[in-house]
């Protein structure tokens, strides 16, 4: 077995809050299902059964726009943690980053 199959069976990214360092996205990412769709997309890095896992229903286009949003973020703050940006640092952990608006690929 596969660790994604442990942790989708014990089921502990329902509980389970981020580490400290991901809790920003809970700011950006802030519904009842987008903030399991945080900790399941953090924990799988894919979403294509989500609304089988976990029970939330969310259309395929919403799942991708959480995705990017997901993934921008990761981004920028990995980037700016390595640049030493402490004033973006801080802009994407207090919510006020905003976010490039993306043409939807469909």
């Amino acid at each position: 077995m596969k660790d994604y199959d442990l942790e989708l069976i014990s089921g502990t990214f329902f509980n389970d809050d981020l580490p400290k360092d991901k809790r920003y996205m809970y700011r950006y990412l802030s519904g009842p299902g987008q903030k399991v769709f945080v900790r399941y997309y953090h924990t799988f890095r894919q979403c294509l059964k989500f609304t089988e896992h976990t029970g939330h229903r969310a259309t395929r286009a919403t799942l991708q726009l959480w995705e990017r949003k997901f993934n921008e973020l990761e981004l920028v703050y990995a980037q700016a943690k390595i640049d030493l940006d402490f004033e973006q640092v801080g802009l994407i952990e207090s919510g006020k980053y905003k976010l490039k608006a993306k043409k939807r690929k469909d």
